[in-house]
């Protein structure tokens, strides 16, 4: 037996901290214990009574997408050794950006670590909300470039740091998912996630980060490694920014917004 199962004393998958409150899942074979606290975190999770099931054994972007169907649980999984995520197998559901270990192992896009000084791993937020389109004080989500009034949303601002919905879910980019991207100081530009295999040989070079994946962005042929904070998805009649000053972007834009527009 392992130093753990012999002592009694185990480790909390998620904060790595080991006592004797933590818990095990109630899946025979999967042997992660957690604080209740530390895995109440995950949505996927399923309480039953005081016991659970982990997110190990959850797509979590199935389960995002529709918490009710019971497919989340159903077929082979992709589980990150770091922590308690999953995906089904193949490159529907799996998080663009995670680093593919074996079959059936992954180290998932929440292990992202921005390298201080790249000024492309910063964070960034739209200047206008999601719901009502317009600018003024916003509550910015602290994983993605969303940003909504707090009445929009029918809240009150809260402290601290906090999250959107989508965030919250578990929602995350994926492989040919249409998106809006945030490059310096270029305007929002429309692009497809490409998986690394399907883009050039000097872009699959290029140096990059655990959650960062390629685009192709649309009307100028250039490719860029990014990631799920510079990222939003487009949506059927999204028209981007107004901003006109360089003829041949703006150009290039038109252009890449209308191939864009073909998508849908």
């Amino acid at each position: 037996m392992c130093r753990e199962c012999t002592s009694g004393v185990h480790t909390c998958f998620v904060c790595k901290k080991n006592g004797p409150d933590v818990k095990r899942c109630i899946v025979p074979l999967c042997g992660k214990f957690y604080h209740d606290d530390c895995v109440r975190k995950y949505p996927p999770t399923v309480f039953d009574n005081k016991r659970f099931r982990c997110p190990l054994h959850i797509c979590v972007s199935c389960h995002a997408t529709n918490p009710s169907n019971p497919r989340p649980t159903k077929g082979r999984m992709m589980r990150c050794v770091r922590c308690p995520v999953a995906y089904h197998g193949g490159e529907t559901c799996i998080a663009a950006g995670s680093v593919i270990l074996t079959a059936n192992s992954i180290i998932c896009t929440n292990h992202f670590s921005p390298k201080k000084g790249c000024r492309h791993h910063a964070h960034v937020n739209v200047s206008w909300c999601f719901v009502c389109s317009r600018g003024g004080s916003l509550l910015c989500c602290e994983s993605c470039p969303a940003a909504f009034h707090p009445e929009c949303l029918n809240i009150d601002t809260p402290e601290g740091s906090w999250y959107c919905n989508d965030c919250k879910a578990g929602k995350k980019p994926h492989y040919k998912d249409i998106i809006w991207v945030k490059l310096g100081s270029y305007r929002w530009w429309p692009a497809e996630i490409c998986h690394p295999r399907n883009v050039p040989t000097n872009i699959q070079n290029m140096k990059h980060q655990i959650g960062e994946f390629p685009v192709h962005f649309f009307g100028s042929n250039d490719f860029f490694w990014t990631h799920q904070a510079r990222v939003f998805p487009y949506m059927e009649g999204d028209k981007g920014s107004k901003d006109n000053k360089i003829k041949s972007l703006s150009k290039a834009f038109r252009k890449g917004n209308a191939i864009n527009l073909n998508y849908f």
